[in-house]
């Protein structure tokens, strides 16, 4: 996987493109331990590394203009890109803090828990199944329930160091304005929010 990712040579064509293979590469060891599924794990890294660059493209480089050109470029990939665009013009333009409504409405399927979830069945023989993939297609509250929790928590854990590098607004940042409250509240409600989609999951 390192060699694979030194060999794209992002550090040179595309500088702000975070590093992140050798930490995705982990998580995917974690969800997909067993020997067998060694080839599953490659090939998730992967798609999950270039998801990742796809996100920096958005998040820290390309003018709107430039980013309208790309998203139809890769329209095939209708939902997190279309996300992923709503997002850099919340960024772009005056509506930069939105409720936290509309927000969750994008910032789901630009976690990419969905598209992961497909992704994961990848390489792993029978259980690949088409049934499986109508399933996770048919948005199951457990899908759900996981990209809730997986926003939430990276917004919290990262939203400070987003803001600073001109990223959009966050759950925190559209829950403290919508709601007139302090960052600490906004915490505990959005804390909240995370224990019930987890005992959506139980």
């Amino acid at each position: 996987m390192v060699l694979w990712w030194k060999d794209l040579d992002f550090f040179s064509k595309l500088p702000y493109v975070r590093d992140r293979a050798v930490e995705l590469y982990l998580w995917i060891a974690a969800a997909c331990f067993k020997p067998q599924y060694s080839y599953a794990r490659r090939i998730q890294t992967k798609l999950l590394v270039l998801i990742t660059v796809i996100d920096d493209i958005y998040d820290a480089y390309g003018t709107l203009e430039e980013l309208e050109l790309f998203t139809e470029a890769i329209d095939s990939m209708k939902g997190s890109v279309r996300a992923y665009f709503n997002e850099a013009k919340w960024l772009h333009g005056e509506y930069i803090v939105p409720t936290v409504e509309e927000y969750m409405g994008v910032a789901l399927v630009s976690s990419d828990v969905p598209m992961f979830t497909i992704i994961s069945f990848v390489g792993m023989g029978m259980i690949a199944t088409k049934e499986a993939f109508n399933w996770v297609l048919n948005g199951p509250k457990i899908v759900r329930a996981c990209s809730t929790i997986i926003r939430l928590m990276d917004d919290m854990a990262s939203h400070k160091f987003e803001q600073e590098r001109g990223h959009i607004a966050s759950s925190v940042e559209c829950y403290m304005k919508q709601y007139s409250v302090s960052e600490k509240l906004a915490y505990h409600e959005l804390k909240k929010q995370v224990e019930k989609a987890w005992k959506d999951i139980n």
